[in-house]
């Protein structure tokens, strides 16, 4: 889930980004050592660090907020299923292939009966393919050779693979004000950081946040504060409203098996008719 945190975080790795383009170990962009983080600076730090020329640069999601939810939460899919294993039907028999990993399933519908198997850790492909062959050969003759299962007296054989997926629903919205706070010694090293953070932060739009969705940014203005020139501290303020949600997820899985029971009534009688798998 995202929360202001999180927001703060993914503008903290774009500062830092832009301030040191090459890497920490390589001169920043500007030429002004920065150090970039979340929070308000500690006052004895920050005049240590000035001192030897190191601004500061910080985001601080401030108080100012708007709750902006705006309809009813409805899951959606957030990451599709993947499975890594595949299964092909050719005639009487299935093959498995792919790349074992858990969790995901093997499911199978021969003759209208359904059969299905989870990946267990330690399995192959061609232990799957047994544990199908074992589990078929109770109801009629099917066996396993290598990742090859034939069932000879089988009339239709269809084959799916069952895997997880991430579904997400929102349960809340808003709009925060987030302030980042370029801090240095003199005017000298602060405007080369302010050109450089400054326009990249203005031309902002979308923040791909780390569970998976976006949050939408508009520019919100910016000041120089210079009330503190006398302890030598130079200050510019950058402030972006940016609106994100909040989310709740779950794991759900694609249909191997769907079984329906419908019920026939004829002169009051009823009639459980006969499972119907697809």
């Amino acid at each position: 889930m995202a929360d202001m945190t999180d927001v703060a975080d993914v503008l903290v790795g774009l500062i830092a980004a832009a301030v040191y383009p090459n890497g920490t170990t390589q001169p920043p962009a500007g030429g002004v050592q920065a150090k970039i983080y979340q929070g308000w600076p500690d006052p004895a730090q920050l005049q240590a660090d000035l001192k030897a020329k190191i601004a500061h640069v910080t985001v601080w999601p401030t108080p100012t907020s708007k709750i902006t939810t705006r309809r009813i939460p409805e899951w959606q899919v957030l990451t599709p299923p993947a499975p890594t294993l595949a299964a092909a039907v050719a005639g009487t028999s299935f093959t498995l292939s792919g790349t074992v990993s858990t969790p995901q399933a093997v499911a199978l519908i021969i003759d209208g009966k359904d059969y299905a198997r989870a990946v267990q850790v330690g399995d192959t492909l061609d232990s799957i393919a047994a544990a199908m062959a074992t589990l078929i050969a109770v109801d009629q003759p099917a066996s396993a050779v290598g990742a090859v299962v034939t069932i000879p007296g089988s009339h239709q054989v269809i084959a799916r693979i069952v895997a997880n997926g991430t579904s997400a629903k929102e349960v809340a919205r808003e709009t925060r004000i987030f302030k980042i706070s370029i801090w240095a010694d003199c005017f000298e090293r602060r405007e080369p950081l302010a050109k450089v953070i400054g326009p990249m932060l203005a031309g902002l739009t979308r923040l791909a946040m780390p569970d998976g969705t976006d949050a939408t940014v508009e520019y919100a203005g910016s000041a120089q504060v210079d009330t503190d020139q006398k302890q030598g501290i130079f200050r510019r303020d950058i402030d972006l409203a940016i609106d994100y949600g909040t989310i709740v997820t779950r794991t759900d899985n694609t249909v191997g098996i769907l079984q329906t029971r419908p019920a026939l009534i004829v002169d009051a009688t009823v009639t459980v008719l006969p499972i119907i798998n697809q």
